[in-house]
């Protein structure tokens, strides 16, 4: 049987398991909202932070951003698991946590999380043996995390994704590639200072309106160009997008406070059929223009300044976003209609077979066999 004394000092030790593991919550919030925060909302395969605007809003929901914010607070909570230890302390086994949970909703939007939220730890154990005596206990918690501002960062985000001009203020540079003459070309956007200036204008106006929605003197944005081309093929419509196209994200699974089932599907691949600004080409019988694309990724990160995070390095939270622009013109650059009629020299069938030198650049125009027959 045993003793009072005995009982009262393994319920001691108990209590000290559980407040050990109450820390380790706390430490594994701050680093799994810094690490998730760094990925835009999850935990990417690439490396690389997830995409909130694929040509629109194509961000994560409450619940997808809870997926990966459990699986890596889970992961790091685990880690603290084995060195729940007495050295004097003949035995105790302390198993690991199956699920931890972000007690959050839609609230999310009102701003109800904003600076602080709370967050479950379930499915561990505590065993305890004191000679021939032991006692057991679950070992779960439920604790307020205070002075995080990852669901605010996460809430200002989803309004710029919703209302930003991005895709707009890009497509307004695609007109700089009418300078160029008819045929091929493929080159990055540092190759011309002009289209290179309009595309960084165009990403610090998207900036511009990230720091509005913000509008917080702790928090510090920027954005980076990480990708910028320009293409055509001659007398052909624009090829499909082959650089500064990643447009992916990874799926979510089921929350395991609902289910205890967490699996990570396969990354989302972007496809252009997803695009709702997709342009379809259409050429006039045989002879159309010659068309071309601009093809642009950046990245948007901001810096809360108001609190420190529990975790070595960098202690600010840092949430990062990436978007990509995929402009595709299918006609040629606008040109004057009645130029074009000026200029062009016609043959003794009143077919167009060049342009005169009034108009030179008035535009480019291709023939070529095609189906059904002209």
């Amino acid at each position: 049987m045993i003793s009072r004394t005995e009982l009262s000092k393994l319920s001691t030790y108990l209590d000290f398991f559980k407040g050990f593991s109450r820390a380790a919550l706390l430490f594994s919030v701050h680093a799994g909202t810094k690490t998730v925060a760094g990925f835009g909302g999850e935990i990417s395969k690439s490396g690389l932070p997830r995409n909130w605007i694929c040509n629109f809003d194509v961000s994560p929901s409450v619940d997808e951003v809870r997926y990966f914010l459990s699986n890596q607070t889970l992961e790091y909570l685990n880690r603290y698991v084995p060195n729940m230890k007495i050295e004097d302390l003949p035995q105790i086994n302390v198993s690991n946590f199956t699920c931890v949970d972000f007690d959050v909703n839609n609230a999310v939007f009102s701003g109800a999380y904003d600076e602080a939220f709370n967050v479950s730890a379930l499915g561990s154990e505590i065993n305890v043996s004191l000679q021939e005596n032991m006692v057991s206990s679950k070992n779960e918690i439920y604790e307020e995390i205070e002075k995080v501002r990852f669901w605010y960062m996460y809430r200002k985000f989803k309004e710029w994704a919703r209302t930003t001009g991005f895709r707009r203020y890009i497509a307004s540079c695609e007109p700089i590639l009418c300078k160029y003459e008819c045929g091929y070309y493929d080159f990055p956007c540092s190759k011309d200072a002009q289209l290179e200036e309009c595309v960084e204008n165009a990403i610090q106006k998207t900036l511009n309106e990230l720091n509005l929605i913000f509008n917080d003197k702790y928090i510090k944005c920027r954005a980076t160009l990480t990708c910028c081309n320009a293409v055509a093929t001659e007398c052909q419509p624009p090829p499909p997008c082959q650089k500064c196209c990643a447009c992916e994200k990874e799926e979510a699974g089921e929350l395991c406070g609902k289910k205890y089932v967490q699996t990570l599907s396969p990354k989302f691949s972007y496809t252009q059929s997803d695009n709702p600004y997709k342009i379809s080409f259409s050429g006039t019988g045989c002879s159309y223009w010659q068309g071309n694309r601009l093809d642009v990724e950046a990245d948007f990160s901001c810096t809360d300044e108001k609190y420190l995070l529990s975790v070595p390095g960098d202690r600010k939270l840092t949430f990062t976003v990436h978007a990509t622009a995929n402009i595709v013109v299918p006609n040629d650059c606008r040109r004057d209609e009645q130029c074009i009629e000026e200029c062009c020299e016609y043959d003794e069938n009143n077919t167009c077979i060049r342009w005169g030198e009034k108009c030179p650049d008035a535009a480019c125009w291709c023939t070529q066999d095609c189906y059904p027959k002209c």
